[in-house]
């Protein structure tokens, strides 16, 4: 994976599993953890995000969308870093399918010459025959019918 395809640096969920958050710095995983958020931080953080945190009662109503809103939180995380990854890997596969088929048209373009002289040469050397033996068979019918 080329490093301008990598996730954004951030929390994610621990590769190694657990409930922890781990950084990911940009292009490796540190050493760094910490726990995941609260129902209730995470209940809190959607509410602002909405636009609702005056209202309390707003708040109690985004707290009942999710279950269990820590795993939610770590759900979503995880899947918008496969989803990354996965987009990384799709643009790398299709960067080295380009280069493998400009290769690939390279290499013709450099073959089908040689290919063309060789038979350029093979239906010389034939014609060359061809004539040859004709000429013998003229030759073959002149002695017969003058012996």
């Amino acid at each position: 994976m080329r490093l301008a395809d990598a996730p954004l640096p951030g929390w994610y969920p621990d590769p190694e599993g657990g409930s922890l958050l781990r950084w990911w710095e940009g292009t490796d995983w540190t050493d760094q953890c910490r726990p995941a958020l609260s129902a209730r931080a995470l209940a809190e953080m959607e509410a602002v995000a909405a636009g609702q945190a005056d209202n309390k009662k707003k708040t109690t109503t985004a707290r009942s969308r999710v279950a269990n809103p820590a795993e939610a939180f770590a759900r979503t995380d995880a899947d918008e870093l496969v989803g990354d990854v996965r987009d990384a890997a799709r643009q790398e596969i299709d960067r080295a399918a380009q280069e493998i088929s400009r290769s690939i048209q390279d290499s013709i373009a450099r073959v089908r010459p040689a290919i063309v002289g060789y038979i350029s040469q093979i239906v010389r050397w034939v014609r060359i025959g061809v004539v040859t033996a004709a000429v013998l068979v003229v030759v073959w019918f002149v002695i017969q019918f003058i012996a």
